[in-house]
């Protein structure tokens, strides 16, 4: 190779060299900065969008020309009594549970355009279609986070969201369309959390309607239970022989996860099981379905030890509403249905009228005849059928298992905040109002005097309440008691609170019949003949017998400042 030929190729090598550092250079640099536009881009402790990626794309879709199609939809999520979460469990369980509800949110509406943290334990969802289209996986999302529990160490914390919706008119700026989505959010607290509200002209036009479940809060801090108020897109409700002739009813309940018990109270060991039902259903691609047997099977086989009821097969029906099951299958307790064999129960519910892929129990589950079937058979039964089966421990309060029978000890004893926290909801009792002796209006303090109730009464004495009234017994708010005379006078729609006196009356008779005789403070309408609905806050004092009426009407007086001490 000649002198000038050996130049050229060192030069051609070094040249290369060049190029190639030039490129390596350049492409780190490229990836550095589009590691640092991501970082800008996203929220650390989530790993979702932040606002400023949010505030881009919401503007790209809105402005004139830009990113947007015909319709979108914005969702602005709030996790509920977020700040009671960090004050009783710490900032770093609150770190979980914001990281849990962001994963859920991500992966629970996969064709969102941007999924972001907006700020704080807030969060906000686009999704590029009708409010119409999306209203139905938006609720599905709401009730996927209500039948979450996180674990934080030895506590779980259990969730749940706000939501509020608009929709793109077409001819609006991001913020309007913020601001808008924002007021049906605060709408969504008010009323008590945990539900979803959307633009006031789709649900004014019937198109799509509120919805709204159970109200959830951390078991170990009860200061923060909330009354409920009914899901108006109730769970299918059905019988068991309504799943034999009625095709349509039985291709909404089959091929899912159940559960069967008599769930009585839905209390806080319910809540646990059934969140795993839904979680179970979600995992098999079917619907989550519950099966009471009603009425209690004691009362077929030992009526004169029957327990008393703590809620309604409709409450049962509200409550689970709010805590994604999809259906509620209602078998006769009969004679005959409880003399089956366990193999035989297992055969005709599990296997051929539900069909089920997967089921959940408590270890102390018994089926059968004689309760002749315990888990371990169940576990024998599923794995010869080829089905799976989750056993999900009671849970403990006080180093006691929670159970429907516990409730009940502590309502008859008065323990109606004990009672309230074991349950994870306000304690409520239904009746109608009739006339009584007019005792409490010559008084000052008149009465609404309840009959007809199908649960338990709290034992003696007496108590601080909330008193709501409609064919459902949920909150009449002021819009829609409008010439009704509705109780829920105030703007907000909130309850009357009232002093409910349960127990016999000693100052004027001996009878000892137990009578429900409620005040509601600061309303004088004319309840009788309604149904209301009773809310159960705390037990202020037991009953007593006074020296005279005016004695009486002092302590009366005494027992509404109480009372007044209670924020609805």
């Amino acid at each position: 190779m000649s002198p000038p030929d050996f130049v050229l190729l060192i030069a051609g090598v070094l040249l290369g060299c060049a190029l190639l550092g030039v490129g390596y250079w350049a492409g780190r640099r490229n990836r550095r900065l589009e590691s640092y536009r991501v970082e800008a881009h996203t929220d650390a402790m989530t790993g979702l969008a932040n606002r400023r990626a949010f505030d881009k794309q919401l503007d790209s879709m809105c402005r004139p020309g830009g990113d947007r199609g015909s319709w979108f939809t914005l969702a602005l999520i709030d996790i509920d009594h977020f700040k009671a979460i960090n004050d009783t469990h710490g900032h770093p369980a609150g770190d979980v549970v914001l990281q849990r509800v962001a994963a859920i949110l991500a992966s629970g509406l996969p064709g969102a355009t941007v999924v972001a943290r907006f700020g704080g334990d807030e969060f906000a969802v686009v999704m590029p279609a009708p409010t119409q289209e999306v209203a139905g996986p938006i609720d599905q999302l709401r009730r996927r986070v209500a039948a979450t529990s996180v674990e934080v160490g030895p506590v779980q914390i259990e969730v749940s969201i706000s939501v509020g919706v608009s929709e793109f008119r077409g001819d609006e700026e991001g913020g309007a369309l913020v601001r808008r989505a924002d007021e049906r959010l605060y709408r969504a607290k008010n009323e008590g959390r945990n539900r979803v509200c959307f633009d006031a002209a789709l649900t004014e036009s019937g198109s799509i309607r509120h919805t709204g479940g159970l109200i959830r809060s951390d078991f170990e801090n009860d200061t923060h239970l909330e009354m409920t108020s009914p899901c108006p897109a109730p769970i299918l409700t059905c019988t068991l022989d309504e799943l034999e002739t009625n095709a349509a009813v039985r291709d909404r309940v089959k091929q899912g996860a159940v559960s069967i018990g008599n769930f009585d109270g839905v209390h806080v060991g319910h809540r646990e099981l059934l969140g795993r039902v839904a979680a179970a259903a979600e995992r098999v691609g079917g619907p989550a379905v519950v099966v009471v047997l009603d009425p209690h099977p004691a009362t077929v086989l030992r009526p004169h030890s029957a327990p008393a009821r703590l809620t309604t097969i409709a409450r049962r029906a509200e409550l689970m509403g709010g805590l994604g099951i999809d259906a509620l299958v209602v078998c006769p307790a009969t004679q005959e249905f409880l003399n089956r064999t366990a193999d035989d129960f297992f055969d005709l519910l599990i296997s051929d009228r539900l069909q089920a892929e997967a089921i959940v129990e408590g270890p102390n589950f018994f089926f059968g005849r004689d309760r002749g079937g315990d888990v371990n058979r169940l576990r024998t039964l599923c794995q010869q059928t080829g089905k799976s089966l989750e056993v999900v421990e009671p849970r403990l309060k006080g180093q006691r298992m929670v159970s429907s029978s516990r409730i009940r000890e502590a309502i008859a004893a008065g323990e109606i905040a004990s009672a309230n926290a074991m349950l994870q909801s306000v304690y409520q009792v239904r009746g109608q109002v009739a006339r009584g002796e007019g005792r409490g209006r010559t008084l000052g303090f008149p009465t609404a005097n309840l009959v007809d109730i199908a649960t338990l009464v709290p034992g003696h004495g007496v108590y601080a309440a909330l008193v709501t009234r409609d064919a459902t017994g949920e909150v009449v708010t002021a819009e829609s008691s409008a010439g009704a005379g509705a109780v829920g006078s105030g703007e907000d729609g909130s309850p009357l609170l009232a002093a409910v006196h349960v127990g016999p009356n000693p100052t004027f008779d001996d009878d000892q019949r137990t009578k429900v005789e409620v005040h509601c403070l600061d309303y004088d309408g004319d309840l009788y003949d309604q149904m209301v609905t009773v809310h159960w806050l705390e037990q202020i004092r037991g009953v007593e017998k006074f020296d005279s009426a005016d004695a009486l009407a002092e302590q009366i007086r005494r027992d509404v400042a109480a009372v007044r001490q209670f924020t609805p």
